[in-house]
């Protein structure tokens, strides 16, 4: 994580603008002290993409990436 001075932060904001789009963490401070701390918004469904291809292959198997049909859960009224 990289750490700023306030007005170092507001001089240099576009080229620290870009970090944090490549996702660098940004603690603000002023006058020595932490006051802020910007950080870059995370896409959820591209996370929880990551997190289950990470598992692919070890606790879940199969593919549980492609959707499944109502017809392939194996279920029928009788059974719910």
């Amino acid at each position: 994580m990289l750490n700023v001075d306030v007005a170092e932060f507001q001089k240099g904001l576009p080229n620290y603008m870009k970090q944090i789009g490549n996702g660098e963490e940004i603690q603000i401070s002023s006058k020595g002290c932490v006051v802020a701390r910007v950080i870059p918004v995370k896409n959820k469904s591209d996370e929880a993409r990551k997190r289950l291809e990470l598992l692919r292959g070890t606790v879940i198997t199969g593919d549980v990436l492609s959707p499944i049909g109502e017809n392939d859960w194996g279920i029928d009224e009788n059974h719910l």
